[in-house]
C-alpha cells in the first residue's frame, strides 16, 4: 500500500503492506510403529512350528496390520498480517494470524491384543488411522526499532507469538487416545488426544499429598478403603499418595483422571538488542517459552522408591511413621506401585528465559592498521562471545 499514490510521498509511512496466503497440502507422516506395522499390507512371518502328529511343522503367522482406509493427512494453512514501517523504518512492526489445521490427522491407534496380531505384549498392535481434526490458532507480533545517529546507535526487535492448540474432532473413532508411552518407568500413555483440549494434553490424577494417618483416609475415602476384602479400586495405606476423587464415590478409578498440564506453550518471545558506541559493539539474544507443562520423570527415578538404583536425598524426608507430614509416599518396593501412577507430582512449570546469545566487540581504527601495518591488515576486531 505504501507504494500507491496516496501514501508514496508521505513523510511518516515509508512502508505499509498487506498480506494473506492460504494454502493446502499433503502429509504421509507416518507414526514410528517399529517393524510389527505395514501400513499398506498385512505381514506374514515364518517360524511358528507346531507340532503335529508327533512330527515339527512349518507354521506362518500374521505380524502385521494393514488399514487400506489410510489417506494422506491433509494440512490447511492460513496467514493473514500487515508490516508497517514509519520514518524510514525507524520504527517497524508486524502482525500477523495464523491458523493452522490438519485434517485426518494420523495416530497409531493400538488394537486390542484379541486381534489376534502380536504387538507389544501390552496393548496389541499399533495401526495408523486418520484420526480427525486439530488446529492450532494464534497471532504473532514484531516490533523493531533503529536508531543509527550519533556516536551512540543501537536497534532493538522484538517478538512475541501466542498460539492455542485443540483437538476438533477424533472422527471415527469413539474413545480418547493416549499417547506417548514411557516405559520404564510408566506403563500407561502419558498424553492424550480428546475432543475440545490441547494436543496431546498430559492425562493422569490430581496429587494432594501423602496420607499421615488411617484416619486421613477414612476421611477422605472411607473405611471400605482399608479393607483388604473391599471392592475399592485403590487401597492406600498410611504413607500413599492421595489422590483427589474427582466424582466424590470415596474411590480412586480410572473416572477421577482429568487434563493435568498442557505441553504447548501459552507464548513463544525472542528479542535482539544491538549497540554501537564509537569502535565498540555488543549485541545479544534472549528466547524463552511462557505457559508450558513438562512431565519430569527424573522425579520417579529420585523419589520412587520402586527400584534398586540410587534415590535422591528427598527420599530422606519419605513417611515412615503415622503423623509424619510430607509430600514424599513411603517405601513401597511393589510393581505398578500405585504411589507413582501418573499425576501431577511429575508435572512442572517448563516456563523459560534464556540469553542465548551475547557479543560484545571492538573494531580497530582503520588509520591505526594502516600506519601501523603499511596497508598489509586493512580490517581487526576483537571479539568475545558466549
Amino acid at each position: 500500500m505504501s507504494k500507491e499514490k496516496f501514501l508514496e510521498n508521505s513523510d511518516v509511512i515509508n512502508n505499509l503492506k498487506l498480506k494473506a496466503s492460504y494454502g493446502v497440502t499433503g502429509n504421509n507422516r507416518l507414526p514410528n510403529s517399529g517393524n510389527l506395522v505395514n501400513q499398506f499390507d498385512p505381514v506374514v512371518r515364518a517360524g511358528f512350528n507346531y507340532a503335529i502328529d508327533g512330527a515339527l511343522a512349518p507354521g506362518f503367522t500374521v505380524s502385521g496390520a494393514n488399514n487400506r482406509d489410510l489417506v494422506w493427512e491433509q494440512g490447511i494453512n492460513q496467514n493473514y498480517g500487515f508490516e508497517l514501517g514509519l520514518w524510514n523504518n525507524k520504527i517497524t512492526f508486524a502482525a500477523d494470524y495464523f491458523n493452522n489445521r490438519s485434517d485426518g490427522l494420523i495416530v497409531g491407534e493400538a488394537q486390542r491384543p484379541s486381534a489376534g496380531i502380536p504387538g507389544d505384549g501390552q496393548t496389541g498392535v499399533v495401526l495408523p488411522k486418520n484420526v480427525g481434526d486439530v488446529e492450532v490458532e494464534g497471532l504473532e507480533l514484531t516490533l523493531g526499532y533503529n536508531d543509527y545517529e550519533g556516536d551512540f546507535k543501537w536497534s532493538f526487535w522484538g517478538n512475541v507469538s501466542r498460539s492455542e492448540s485443540n483437538v476438533i474432532s477424533l472422527g471415527s473413532v469413539t474413545q480418547q487416545l493416549r499417547q506417548a508411552s514411557f516405559n520404564p518407568p510408566f506403563s500407561e500413555q502419558l498424553s492424550r488426544l480428546a475432543p475440545g483440549e490441547p494436543i496431546f494434553h498430559f492425562y493422569g490424577y490430581d496429587f494432594e499429598g501423602v496420607y499421615s494417618t488411617e484416619q486421613e483416609i477414612i476421611d477422605h475415602l472411607g473405611a471400605d478403603n482399608l479393607d483388604p476384602n473391599s471392592d475399592a479400586v485403590y487401597k492406600p495405606q498410611p504413607g500413599d499418595v492421595r489422590y483427589r476423587d474427582v466424582d466424590n464415590d470415596g474411590d480412586i478409578s480410572d473416572i477421577d483422571k482429568l487434563v493435568i498440564g498442557d505441553p504447548n506453550p501459552d507464548f513463544t518471545f525472542a528479542a535482539n538488542i544491538k549497540a554501537e558506541y564509537k569502535n565498540f559493539d555488543l549485541s545479544l539474544l534472549i528466547t524463552g517459552v511462557s505457559g508450558v507443562d513438562a512431565l519430569n520423570a527424573n522425579i520417579w527415578f529420585l523419589q520412587g522408591q520402586e527400584n534398586v538404583t540410587n534415590h535422591g536425598v528427598e527420599v530422606i524426608r519419605r513417611w515412615q511413621n503415622p503423623g509424619d507430614i510430607t509430600d514424599i509416599p513411603r517405601f513401597r518396593f511393589e510393581g505398578n506401585n500405585p504411589n507413582n501412577f501418573i499425576s501431577t507430582r511429575y508435572i512442572q512449570d517448563a516456563s523459560y528465559a534464556r540469553l542465548r546469545n551475547l557479543t560484545i566487540g571492538y573494531n580497530f581504527n582503520n588509520e591505526f592498521l594502516n600506519n601501523a601495518f603499511r596497508g598489509v591488515v586493512s580490517k581487526a576486531r576483537l571479539y568475545l562471545q558466549g
